[in-house]
């Protein structure tokens, strides 16, 4: 019997076969290619990750360390859960129909059975009766294999015919390839059969072949040769089941081994009529009691249990006869066995016909014979009794009686486990209705991290992220008795590698236009006319196409269409390229299809044409039915910018085709690309698909002396492998019939047909009818009865194998496919080779009507629901859901979460608190485990309700989720922006969310105005006690009596200061807030009391007040100074406070009961400025004037005085000193020893106009503001600076001199600085220059030529003073400090000490040597 191989074994994991075959030969193709099969890998994970699961109560089914199974001290019947009847031979005359079905065989009722008819030929033809294969277990060798089955005398030989008797064999197979066998190829015995029998009553039970395997096996078949048989001979027999393993005989003696059994004691015996009947029940089971019946005598023994055996259990004595015999010479009158209850009440009894013997090995001369009984009722004694006509043989010897338990289901029967390949990064494990699975995952791929989750009552395998092998433990627990059974098995995950098909060529595409063939010396674009323009093959309608007429006349080649290509194709690996056309015709009759060729040209040049005979590089491929719309392509690895089509020879089929579009594609694409994408061969394992036995139908192609092969090959996933079925005769309808888990609507099935004859000379009709059904409808939810519903997917019939697909889409549930076969061209030699749905990343989703997911990003916060929105559904609301969420930054991480359909929100909704925060890539299942949500692109987000910036974020970017503690925000999130960031948030457009947003003191974000928060903003702002401060108002509403703090106040986070929460304190500290007013000139008074000749600016200021009721405005300036001066503890300031009013208190600490009212707007209440494009400053006379910066980040100086050419500088103030920032030459300089370039949030800074007014127009821009870390476009200078810096009694003060060519030596308006200090606040130091003739301090000095520049100082006590020199270039190298009382000079680099240095100047002199 030829035998096929179930599946290739591949070495090398992800290695795919795409595309089969090179042959340039017509064929139908599946789009472009084919993935040829799910490979699977032989290799195996390296190291395990868990421990095995404990098997506490094993089943007698048990898998070894080597994965092969082994039936341990029990008979296991080959039924149930992934075993099959593989073959079906010619011998079958119906498989449906009656009770009696070919299913009986493995399913899981040991009592039914089918009776199989069968012709034995004479001599040595073998003839197979029937098959079980299972196809998840390998059996090892060393055990019993074998089948149970009946006589049957409806055949009309007795099976008990030596001839026959003999004749009987038993094969296994492992993968297809043949074991080992009872039989030889010559006829002779090369094993040894067991054939025994188990009676009741005087009526067969049951009998048993089998025999002793010697190698491993997953296959055996029954079958049986005439040997000895002349003449064609008809059997019947009744098939029960298949099996490995054997119950232990147990006997009923006093030996050691079966102690453990006989509870009551070792069984005793009572005879009459023997001798030695104590050897029964000894302890050796080689000797024996002789029975020596007479005439009226009869010999008989009764051992007594001393247990009561239950029913189905079998009992029985061996014995063997005096002489040589053989089965005819039995009488009627034979060996008789009774049953007793324990108080000697007979209950059965069998007095077996010869036919009803138990043979081991036929013949005597001391072989043993065994005679029992399958009791049907429970007994404790049991009877042998002689028969008497065997006295002239030498009567009979019984060595003992003997016990044996019932056969009975095992846990392997009810579950069952195997190897499996899935495109996925999930599977769903099986799962069975008698019993629970529990899964663990033993190994996996390295960085793999999978788990099993539960969904609904399936389980399923999440997060097969990394391609490889995951090792699984399934633990099965039976619900009939809690035995258990353990498997172990590999399931391999590839990845999908497809290339992009059916690349569409168009005029917007690659500049494709009709052109005039090479060499031809017609008119073809003539031929098309009006709206019929060629043209329209190449325009962006891929349903338009143009008509090419008079096809009749073409005796010689001749153009048909043809393109030239502005953007050149190809040049870069093989590519497949061609036409798509459509006949009016049925194509698949046309043998027209023979005579078309392509060519391909570079410029002018001829750089592929197919064959001119024979045509054997032209391939036909067929894109769906729809009336037969097919692509004609060739393969060529040249670039070309031109492609014709050219005919002949069609006068006698076709006047005309249709010419919808030009292509190309990689020559390995994917067959998916056209079919839909991403499906997946059913399995058995994964799918529970089995043979529908019931309403499979092959009476038809048996009864012509043909079969079946192989049934097992539709259900293991593989496309190479197949079910034979061979028939030499037009049959009508041949019907396979497949069963599977429940699948949804508007998911595509199909079937795929092998080894098919070429289709083009067969009518459509003549394939097949294709049905689907749901449960017990008899009536299918689809069908391809009607031509219009009937798609053949592809087939390449001669590169490809000849592989033909056909699909249907039903649109109800369903559960079972049906494929009957139209005639006698598809049954010769052909294969089924199984059945896919589309399910597993669907190009086109789960199929109109099922569930159309919108793709897209759905966010919420933590807590609460999800919402994912969909186009259409045919489930109904409320249907729960499986969502599985793969995290994105890890996708080792994974959740499987419930979800349910709401077709009043017409979304998927996550329930609130489900899945944890985080960013997931979402794909949707039933809750059998079924995809639906195809090859949507679904993203959600869960974010936090509360996160916090990083202080070492990476980027600027406010929606980057690892720049945040917790994840990005989003509408609901609190945020925290803390202080001490390396960088900070730099916000654009309008997809930036929170809720409330907290600043910590020294934080910032850039860009608040592209902020969308629909809470508050909170903002804390950190000084230290007894300093002033210039400081600005960072949010709106924002009054002078909120410059409070109460240090015992409650300080809750995102929680608005009220009157409760945080009440009003005045006293500790007191807040001195001031105005600004003016700048005015003050003399400097030296310290003997005597005025210096020295100028300086005073800032003037209003009186410290503390009106409370006032509002800032916008980007106004205000000093404040928490404490009294010797205060220099730390304070912070919290804000927004939403107190409706504000009392006044006395410097003490006492209230002195007025109170004003606080008139805020709340809608704008803890709300941040916004940026205002101008701002109006004023003052009370002057240049000076007080700005503050109005938004949460830094104001960069250099483009502020850039878009504000009307300001001469700006001065920011340190605690004691302003020092002033000016452009010079586009040069930022300063006088700080930081160079300030950078104005810091809620700091205010004096504003300098050129010219003196009451008012300044300042403009504003986003380009201005930045953060601290950001560099000035226009900072620093190249310009040779010197920079003076004086520190003493805390404090530190500097100027600036700066060497410009263009500037004056003397005082310049616009281009010196003056000093200003604080009018109202004492500095300890203050250092500064004067030019020529001028007696006015500056900071910030110009200077062309000058030789000599006098330093001088303003002091609050005469003392030391520390100077530090900071000169750039080497431009003040010649130049020293000169002290004129003490005559020492100093060169101005590095730091010089100074004693008792006094306000006032004219003591030093910078001078040039």
């Amino acid at each position: 019997m030829k035998r096929y191989s179930s599946r290739l074994q591949y070495l090398i994991n992800n290695l795919y076969k795409v595309c089969a075959g090179t042959s340039f030969l017509w064929a139908l193709l599946f789009s472009s290619c084919v993935r040829e099969e799910m490979l699977e890998p032989v290799h195996e994970p390296e190291a395990p990750t868990r421990a095995t699961l404990t098997v506490e109560k094993p089943g007698g089914l048990i898998q070894q360390a080597d994965g092969t199974w082994k039936a341990e001290n029990c008979r296991v019947p080959l039924v149930g859960s992934g075993c099959i009847v593989n073959d079906i031979f010619k011998q079958v005359d119906v498989i449906s129909g009656g009770s009696e079905k070919i299913g009986n065989i493995t399913d899981l009722d040991l009592k039914n059975h089918y009776t199989v008819p069968v012709a034995v030929e004479a001599k040595l033809i073998y003839t197979p009766i029937t098959s079980v294969k299972d196809l998840h277990r390998v059996y090892d060798k060393g055990q019993k294999v074998g089948f149970v089955y009946k006589d049957n005398s409806e055949g009309g030989a007795s099976l008990l015919d030596v001839k026959l008797l003999k004749g009987l064999t038993l094969t296994t197979y492992l993968k297809g390839e043949k074991q080992q066998s009872s039989i030889s190829d010559t006829g002779s015995s090369v094993l040894t059969l067991d054939l025994l029998s188990l009676n009741s009553n005087s009526n067969i039970e049951n009998r048993v072949i089998s025999f002793d395997a010697t190698k491993p096996f997953d296959e055996v078949v029954l079958g049986i040769t005439g040997v000895d048989v002349t003449a064609l001979t008809n059997i019947s027999l009744s098939v029960k089941y298949a099996f490995v393993g054997e119950n232990p005989e147990i006997r009923a003696t006093s030996e050691a081994d079966f102690k453990y059994f006989w509870t009551g004691g070792s069984p005793v015996v009572a005879d009459n009529n023997i001798a030695g009947e104590s050897n029964i029940t000894d302890s050796d089971p080689t000797n024996s009691a002789l029975f020596t019946s007479e005439i009226g005598f009869a010999s008989y023994a009764i051992v007594n249990l001393k247990k009561e055996m239950p029913v189905g259990s079998e009992v029985g004595f061996c014995y063997k006869v005096g002489k040589l015999i053989d089965l005819s010479i039995f009488g009627t009158d034979n060996p008789k066995l009774t049953t007793y209850s324990s108080n000697g009440k007979e209950l059965e009894s069998s007095e077996p016909a010869k036919s009803l013997l138990s043979l081991g090995l036929i013949g005597g001369n001391g072989e043993k014979i065994f005679t029992n009984i399958e009791i049907k009722e429970p007994c404790s004694q049991i009877e042998f009794q002689h028969p008497r006509k065997l006295l002239d043989l030498g009567g009979m010897s019984v060595f003992y009686a003997y016990v044996r338990e019932g056969v009975k289901l095992d846990p392997a029967n009810e579950f069952t486990f195997g190897n499996d390949t899935t495109y996925s990064n999930s599977y769903r494990l099986p799962k069975s209705e008698k019993g629970t699975v529990q899964y663990q995952v033993l190994y996996s791929p390295y960085g793999s991290n999978p788990a099993v989750s539960q969904l609904g009552g399936t389980q399923m395998l999440d997060g097969m992220t990394h391609d490889g092998a995951y090792r699984i433990q399934a633990l099965y627990t039976s619900n009939t008795d809690g035995r258990q059974v353990s498997h172990i098995a590999t399931i391999y995950r590839k990845s999908e590698s497809r290339k992009e098909g059916n690349i569409y060529i168009t005029a917007r595409s690659h500049g494709a236009y009709a052109a005039e063939p090479i060499g031809w010396h017609g008119s073809l674009l003539s031929l098309f006319k009006g709206s019929n323009n060629l043209n329209n093959v190449v325009d962006n309608q891929l349903d338009n196409y143009a008509v090419a007429y008079n096809l009749l006349s073409l005796l010689e080649w001749s153009p048909v269409a043809s393109f030239k290509l502005n953007t050149p194709v190809g040049g870069d690996g093989e590519v497949r390229t061609g036409f798509v056309v459509k006949s009016n015709t049925h194509l698949l009759d046309l043998t027209a299809l023979s005579y078309f060729k392509i060519k391909l040209y570079s410029g002018s040049s001829l750089v592929y044409e197919s064959a001119s005979s024979g045509n054997s590089t032209v391939k036909l491929g067929l894109l769906g039915y729809d009336r037969s719309k097919v692509r004609l392509s060739a393969l060529t690895d040249q670039s070309f910018d031109r492609m014709e089509l050219w005919a002949k020879g069609a006068a006698t089929l076709m006047e005309s085709i249709r010419i919808y579009n030009v292509f190309y594609e990689d020559s390995a694409c994917d067959a998916t690309s056209e079919v839909g994408g991403g499906f997946e061969l059913m399995t058995n394992i994964k799918d529970n698909l089995i043979i529908d036995y019931e309403n499979t139908k092959l009476a038809g192609l048996l009864a012509v002396g043909q079969k079946a092969t192989e049934l097992g090959n539709m259900l293991d996933g593989s496309i190479r492998s197949g079910t034979l079925l061979q028939s030499t005769a037009d049959i009508g309808s041949v019907k396979i019939s497949l069963s599977f888990d429940k699948r949804p609507a508007g998911q595509p099935l199909g079937i795929i047909l092998g080894e098919m004859p070429n289709l083009l000379n067969v009518n459509l009709v003549k394939i097949g009818n294709l049905k689907v059904f749901s449960g017990d409808n008899p009536e299918p939810v689809a069908s391809t009865k009607k031509l219009e519903d009937l798609k053949i997917l592809g087939a390449d019939l001669i590169s490809h194998g000849g592989r033909t697909y056909m699909e249907v889409t039903p649109d109800t549930e369903y559960d079972r496919v049906e494929f009957a076969f139209g005639g006698v061209e598809l049954l010769s030699n052909s294969k089924v080779c199984g059945v896919y749905c589309r399910n597993v990343e669907n190009d086109r989703g789960a199929g109109d009507g099922q569930l159309t997911v919108n793709d897209g990003t759905y966010r919420t916060c933590f807590g609460s629901p999800l919402k994912i929105s969909y186009k259409s559904t045919s489930l109904a609301s409320g249907t729960k859901l499986s969502l599985y969420c793969e995290d994105i930054a890890d996708n080792t991480v994974f959740h499987r979460v419930e979800a349910a359909l709401d077709d009043t929100e017409k979304a998927v909704v996550i329930p609130a608190g489900a899945l944890p925060v985080g960013r997931y890539n979402v794909k949707i299942y039933s809750m059998e485990g079924v995809p639906l949500s195809g090859k949507s692109n679904i993203v959600a987000i869960i974010h936090p309700r509360l996160t916090q910036w990083k202080t070492s974020a990476a980027t600027k970017d406010w929606n980057e989720w690892n720049n945040w503690s917790e994840g990005s925000p989003w509408k609901c999130t609190d945020v925290i922006i803390p202080s001490g960031a390396a960088i900070y948030p730099e916000l654009s457009g309008t997809e930036n969310f929170c809720r409330n947003i907290y600043f910590k003191s020294g934080a910032e974000v850039v860009g608040t105005s592209h902020l969308t928060y629909g809470g508050k903003a909170f903002v804390d702002m950190a000084l230290q006690g007894g300093r002033n401060y210039m400081i600005s108002a960072p949010l709106q509403e924002t009054f002078t009596g909120d410059m409070f703090i109460n240090p015992v106040g409650s300080n809750l986070a995102f929680t608005p200061f009220d009157s409760k929460n945080y009440p009003e304190m005045r006293h500790s500290p007191v807040v001195y807030q001031r105005f600004w007013s003016r700048e005015a000139t003050e003399k400097i008074v030296g310290q003997d009391g005597a005025l210096a000749g020295v100028e300086v600016g005073a800032a003037q200021w209003s009186q410290e007040f503390n009106a409370v009721a006032a509002e800032y405005d916008y980007a106004q300036g205000f000093s404040l100074r928490a404490g009294d001066a010797n205060d220099f503890r730390g304070y912070t300031f919290c804000f927004p406070k939403v107190h409706t009013g504000y009392h006044y208190w006395t410097p003490e600490g006492v209230m002195t009961g007025h109170r004003d009212t606080v008139a805020r707007t709340s809608a704008s209440v803890g709300k941040l400025n916004h940026l205002n494009a101008s701002v109006t400053l004023t003052n009370k006379g002057g240049k000076t004037f007080i700005m503050g910066n109005p938004l949460m980040c830094h104001l960069d100086v250099a483009k502020f005085l850039q878009a504000n050419t009307g300001v001469s500088h700006i001065l920011t103030y340190d605690g004691n000193t302003f020092n002033p920032t000016i452009s010079i030459d586009g040069q930022l300089v300063s006088s700080q020893t930081q160079a300030g370039l950078k104005i810091a949030p809620m700091e205010a800074f004096f504003v300098v106009a050129v010219t003196a007014e009451n008012s300044l127009s300042v403009n504003l821009n986003e380009g201005m503001f930045c953060q601290k870390s950001g560099t000035s476009s226009v900072r620093g200078t190249s310009l040779p600076v010197l920079r003076i810096t004086a520190a003493a009694g805390g404090s530190v003060s500097s100027c600036v001199v700066v060497k410009s060519a263009g500037a004056s030596d003397a005082l310049r308006g616009g281009e010196d600085v003056f000093m200003m200090t604080d009018g109202a606040v004492a500095s300890p130091v203050s250092v500064f220059t004067l030019a020529p003739g001028s007696g006015r301090a500056l900071s910030l000095q110009q200077m062309g030529g000058l030789r000599k520049i006098p330093l001088g100082f303003l002091r609050e006590n005469a003392g030391p003073v520390t100077l530090l020199f900071d000169a750039a270039g080497g431009e003040w190298d010649s130049w020293v400090l000169e002290d004129t009382l003490s005559g020492k000079q100093y060169p101005l680099s590095g730091i010089v000490e100074l004693d008792d240095v006094k306000s006032g100047s004219g003591r030093f002199i910078l001078r040039l040597l």
